[in-house]
């Protein structure tokens, strides 16, 4: 009978500590996602003057191959876009497509010119959980972990200077 217990027990820490890793690595592959769609900017800027696109819908099919880069792994609602996915139709339905099924929010109107750690993009909130925090991309191409009250801080000063370089 103790060793049942025992046994038991030790199931319950051990699906807790694989939960936490399994959890980690999605956090990992949606970093992972986030870089790839910065690069896909970055591409973006360097054929249109240095500016970003208006959205993260005129990345896919052309500089964003892989639609499933659009989809965080620990959404709730993460739908997998492939150009197979697209109803019948040109080009444009993806960047329509894309924008309706991401689970990234996107920051319009900079420039590769923009300070290093202005916000690009960043996951929805509760991809990773409320109130946990989520990866967000910065305009150097990196992603980073942050806070919710961290996020809203680099959000209010990227929005500053997007509204600063506008006039």
């Amino acid at each position: 009978m103790v060793l049942c217990v025992a046994f038991v027990a030790a199931l319950c820490v051990g699906y807790a500590i694989n939960a936490k890793l399994r959890e980690k690595a999605r956090r990992t592959k949606c970093m992972c996602n986030l870089k790839q769609i910065g690069v896909g900017i970055h591409v973006y800027a360097k054929v249109n003057n240095d500016a970003f696109p208006p959205s993260l819908a005129e990345l896919f099919p052309r500089y964003v191959m892989d639609g499933t880069l659009f989809g965080c792994p620990t959404a709730q609602n993460a739908v997998p876009i492939q150009e197979s996915d697209l109803p019948t139709g040109a080009k444009d339905a993806a960047g329509v497509f894309t924008e309706a099924n991401t689970d990234y929010v996107y920051v319009p109107g900079m420039t590769s010119r923009f300070p290093p750690d202005c916000v690009v993009a960043y996951g929805k909130p509760g991809n990773h959980g409320e109130g946990e925090g989520t990866n967000v991309l910065l305009q150097d191409g990196h992603a980073v972990w942050m806070k919710p009250a961290a996020l809203d801080a680099a959000l209010a000063r990227t929005r500053k200077i997007i509204e600063a370089r506008s006039k």
